[in-house]
């Protein structure tokens, strides 16, 4: 039922924008204007009023989607060489705690040392969400891998609305950042089945 009351809205508004566009034409003759100007005007302007966001939406998703993925700067191995002797005394998932700090994200702390810091924001006029996770040391503030991810479109309320807007999920590398984040929270200790 819902479909049919979307799919009739459309309908609808393609014919108002055709009328607009007609007339248009007519009065762009009528008083001695270039008919096919008014007609573009008036095209772009009935787009524009349902789907404003559409353009700058892709864009904006494309430029982020470019900077998303995994970047490592230092691995379990180099961090375990780096800091001798401190594997050995770190607990997995004795302090396993999240600091929740709402909808701008979160803090896991894996073990005494590492910290998975979620970061996330949505960009105010335009659906285009971001999210950054980081690695951390907690003692020294390294970052040792970070993750950028990137998703366009309205959420559930108006996505039914606006399916033409967004749909571009970057999210490429995710699992590796779980993996790692798996691989510093049991450093040099066995991984419980």
């Amino acid at each position: 039922m819902m479909g049919l009351i979307f799919i009739s809205v459309v309908l609808l508004y393609v014919l108002l924008s055709v009328a607009v566009t007609v007339w248009a034409a007519r009065w762009a003759k009528k008083h001695k204007r270039r008919p096919w100007l008014w007609c573009l005007f008036a095209m772009l302007l009935m787009y524009l009023l349902v789907a404003w966001e559409q353009i700058p939406t892709y864009l904006v998703g494309q430029y982020y989607c470019a900077k998303s993925g995994v970047t490592v700067y230092k691995t379990p191995d180099q961090w375990v060489k780096d800091n001798p002797g401190v594997a050995q005394t770190l607990n997995p998932g004795s302090i396993f705690d999240i600091r929740d700090l709402g909808a701008v994200g979160h803090d896991t702390y894996l073990n005494e040392r590492i910290m998975m810091r979620a970061r996330f924001e949505r960009l105010s006029f335009i659906p285009v969400s971001l999210s950054e996770y980081e690695l951390v040391d907690r003692k020294t503030a390294e970052v040792l891998a970070r993750y950028k991810g990137v998703v366009t479109g309205y959420k559930k309320g108006l996505q039914a609305f606006k399916l033409w807007v967004g749909g571009l999920k970057c999210s490429g590398g995710y699992s590796r950042i779980l993996s790692l984040m798996n691989d510093f929270k049991w450093l040099n200790k066995e991984v419980p089945k």
